[in-house]
C-alpha cells in the first residue's frame, strides 16, 4: 500500500505558471520491505545490471528475472497502484491538458517499476523526463539516504527536496516545470522507481 502525504504545487513567482512542479509526498507499506530475505536479495551487488544511458556506470539497475520474491513485489505493486497513479493529478491543468482530453487513450499507458541501486559519485543534472513519461515517482527502500531527489525552478534554483527517510519518496506529475536532478556523494543508494509511461506501439 501507498500512503499519500502532504500534496505541493511548487512555483517560482517570477515565472510563468506553467512552470509549477505538482507532486505528493508518499510512504510505502509492504511486508515485503521489512522481509529479511527480500531486503539480502536488493543488498547483493550480484543481482544488478549496469543501467544503460547513464556515465560512469555507477547506475545500476535490479535483476528481479532471477528472483520470484523481487519480481513478484515489482509486478504486484504496479497492479496496485496504476489507478493511484492515474488519479493522483486528474484535477491538475497539465494533465488534464494533455493525457485525459488528449487522443491518446488510458490504455496505450502502462506502468512499470524498478529497482535501482546509485554508487556514491553518481549524479544526474537537472531535467525534465522525455514525453514518454507520465508521472513519475521515487522511494528510497533500505536505509534513510544522505541523498535525495531535489526539484528546481527552471531557472536552476533549488525549491524542494524529496524525503530522504526509509520508504519514503515522491511522486510527480512530468510536466514542462518538473526540472529535477540528483547528486549522490556518499553513500549506495537503493530506490523502487515506477511512473507511467506512453506505449510506442
Amino acid at each position: 500500500m501507498i500512503r499519500i502525504g502532504q500534496r505541493k504545487y511548487l512555483n517560482d513567482a517570477n515565472l510563468l505558471d506553467i512552470f509549477n512542479i505538482s507532486l505528493v509526498q508518499a510512504r510505502l507499506f509492504y511486508p515485503e520491505l521489512e522481509n529479511q530475505e527480500f531486503i539480502d536479495c536488493i543488498l547483493n551487488p550480484d543481482n544488478y545490471e549496469i543501467s544503460s544511458g547513464h556515465k560512469n556506470n555507477l547506475r545500476s539497475r535490479f535483476k528481479s528475472q532471477n528472483d520470484s520474491i523481487v519480481s513478484e513485489f515489482l509486478n504486484r505493486f504496479c497492479q496496485e497502484n496504476y489507478d493511484l497513479f492515474w488519479n493522483l493529478f486528474k484535477d491538475n491543468r497539465d494533465f488534464s491538458l494533455r493525457w485525459v482530453n488528449s487522443d491518446l487513450c488510458k490504455n496505450k499507458i502502462v506502468m512499470s517499476a524498478d529497482i535501482l541501486r546509485d554508487q556514491p559519485g553518481f549524479s544526474m543534472r537537472p531535467h525534465i523526463d522525455n514525453n514518454q513519461v507520465v508521472v513519475q515517482s521515487v522511494f528510497n527502500l533500505i536505509k534513510d539516504n544522505d541523498s535525495a531527489t531535489d526539484f528546481y525552478s527552471v531557472n536552476a534554483r533549488k525549491i524542494y527536496t524529496a524525503p530522504r527517510e526509509m520508504h519514503n519518496g515522491v511522486i510527480f506529475l512530468n510536466s514542462s516545470g518538473a526540472v529535477h536532478g540528483i547528486e549522490n556523494p556518499r553513500s549506495i543508494r537503493y530506490i523502487l522507481y515506477a511512473g507511467l509511461t506512453v506505449t510506442l506501439d
